[in-house]
């Protein structure tokens, strides 16, 4: 586990989903949990930490997809942590329903992604809205973003000017490759205008400092990075 700012720490198992973990104490919150398969590396390097599952207040889920949602349930089943996400995620997070596609290629992705990568059903504790500000960080902000999902969310907090930008932006490709700041793969991506638009908005706030989804977090001059990837 890396600390990359006063308390805010990026897991370093959960490769080449991020998983973060900010706040002090017993009022922690990780935000994301990778793939399935990876709570025993989580808990490990919480352990490794010096932090006590009992530590973790919640899990907040920026998006539904299978690289963030993937260890939730077993995380909840061994730990009785509470989950909060956006509340237009809660019916693909509980798997009550399934994301309608619009082209062939995506309803295809959606197939392989229900059938071969698929996660277990998670209960949300906690709808959030945008907006909302949770208690970590001195104020953390939802920040609804829709277009990759239609609940995706970043979390701000303004006096830093730091982002967690879930999938919002990625720095390289989603495996973990090169190629700088860019907008989400398309064929994933729910509705990519909107996606686009969402990714404008998000670039306008003020920001040092993203913690990305997939790839590296970028600590300073964060802000113009996004907008070079907009242009």
């Amino acid at each position: 586990m890396q600390q990359i700012m006063p308390d805010v720490y990026m897991l370093d198992s959960t490769r080449p989903a991020n998983v973060y973990l900010v706040g002090c104490a017993p009022e922690l919150i990780l935000i994301d949990t990778s793939m399935p398969g990876k709570t025993d590396a989580i808990l490990a390097e919480l352990a490794a930490a010096g932090f006590a599952p009992a530590d973790v207040r919640a899990i907040v889920l920026t998006h539904h997809h299978v690289d963030h949602v993937g260890s939730a349930a077993e995380l909840v089943r061994r730990t009785a942590v509470k989950v909060w996400a956006h509340r237009d995620e809660i019916p693909y997070i509980e798997q009550t329903a399934s994301v309608k596609f619009s082209t062939f290629g995506r309803r295809l992705w959606g197939w392989f992604t229900a059938h071969l990568m698929r996660a277990d059903p998670c209960h949300v504790d906690r709808p959030l809205q945008d907006g909302e500000e949770l208690p970590v960080l001195d104020g953390l902000r939802v920040v609804h973003a829709p277009g990759h999902t239609l609940g995706c969310i970043g979390l701000y907090q303004p006096q830093r000017q730091l982002l967690f930008c879930g999938d919002i932006f990625f720095n390289g490709g989603p495996l973990g490759g090169k190629g700088g700041v860019k907008l989400p793969p398309r064929l994933p991506s729910l509705d990519m205008a909107q996606a686009i638009t969402s990714a404008r908005k998000v670039a306008e706030l003020p920001l040092e400092s993203v913690c990305f989804g997939h790839g590296e977090p970028i600590l300073t001059g964060a802000a113009e990075a996004l907008k070079a990837a907009l242009r």
